[in-house]
């Protein structure tokens, strides 16, 4: 009966759709053995016997692995993008031993570039969780970024910071033009604020992603994840911690902050100002990855209308 055909046809789909699952499955398994024992090789032409090998996290810049010796375990960073391997492994050689991990080596493994780096034992929080540290932990926060803001900068000039602020107000201008109503308001402002803020800041090694989740607690504060680090506008570091603080938690944090470096008057003013730019190039960013729908995405819209009633 035609009931009986219409039945064997579906089933004959399943069927088939189920064994393409599988060998797409069993592809990315031996796929994801092969990279394991690439990477334990990589470590082994180190120096370095693997035992074990976990993979962490999967982001829109980096696979993450942690990777166990006998005697200690490393984080196994591979990057998608050339220019963030080589900032990340700039920095840390750069920086190693005041507030961040070591590099241990780096390269590349089947076109794919990687940094190797010390693994610190402690305590992380997501952003959210900012409610379970202590004032204790807030304040030691604070002094985390101002002895950051104390190293002295790398070869950037004051101007490069300027041009880096020009560069994604303006593509995102160009790629938000039918997305934001107002998109020329907030681009004009933003372009007006760009100027009003020359000269007006001590250039400074920036993390640009400094927040709690890239924090680890261990026996003193330390910092990861370097893959956008450059010299800039110490203010744009204070954005993301005074979005999640009350004003109360905030000043405990700006406390810490200045018992190791001065905060000039202005700072808040140009927070501000951060708070725009980094709200706009985020759904600037969300566009480009076909993530306008997100929440992260929302939120930064919510932010600039707030801004542009």
């Amino acid at each position: 009966s035609k009931y009986y055909e219409i039945m064997n046809v579906a089933l004959m789909y399943f069927e088939n759709n189920l064994k393409s699952q599988a060998g797409d499955n069993a592809i990315k398994y031996l796929e994801q053995r092969k990279l394991n024992k690439d990477i334990i090789k990589e470590f082994k032409k180190n120096g370095i016997d693997i035992y074990r090998l976990d993979k962490v996290t999967n982001s829109y810049s980096s696979n993450v692995y942690i990777a166990y010796s006998k005697k200690e375990k490393y984080v196994f960073k591979i990057l998608y993008n050339e220019e963030k391997q080589k900032c990340e492994a700039r920095y840390i050689k750069y920086i190693s031993d005041k507030i961040t991990p070591k590099l241990v080596f780096s390269g590349s493994i089947n076109d794919k570039l990687y940094n190797a780096i010390t693994f610190i034992e402690g305590k992380s929080y997501l952003d959210g969780d900012i409610e379970l540290l202590s004032d204790e932990q807030i304040y030691k926060i604070g002094i985390l970024l101002g002895k950051l803001h104390n190293i002295k900068p790398l070869d950037e000039d004051d101007e490069s910071w300027i041009n880096y602020l020009y560069k994604y107000a303006k593509k995102s201008s160009r790629n938000l033009e039918n997305v934001l109503d107002d998109n020329k308001i907030i681009y004009d402002s933003i372009i007006n604020s760009i100027e009003s803020i020359k000269g007006t800041y001590e250039n400074v090694i920036l993390h640009l992603d400094f927040r709690v989740g890239n924090i680890i607690f261990g026996d003193k504060e330390y910092l990861i994840d370097f893959e956008s680090m450059r010299s800039g506008d110490p203010a744009f570091d204070f954005l993301k911690m005074r979005r999640i603080l009350s004003k109360e938690k905030f000043d405990i944090f700006l406390e810490g902050y200045k018992t190791v470096k001065n905060i000039d008057v202005s700072i808040i003013e140009r927070i501000n100002f951060y708070n725009i730019f980094d709200a706009y190039t985020s759904v600037n960013w969300c566009y480009e990855r076909n993530k306008l729908d997100s929440d992260f995405c929302k939120k930064s819209i919510k932010i600039l209308k707030k801004e542009f009633k």
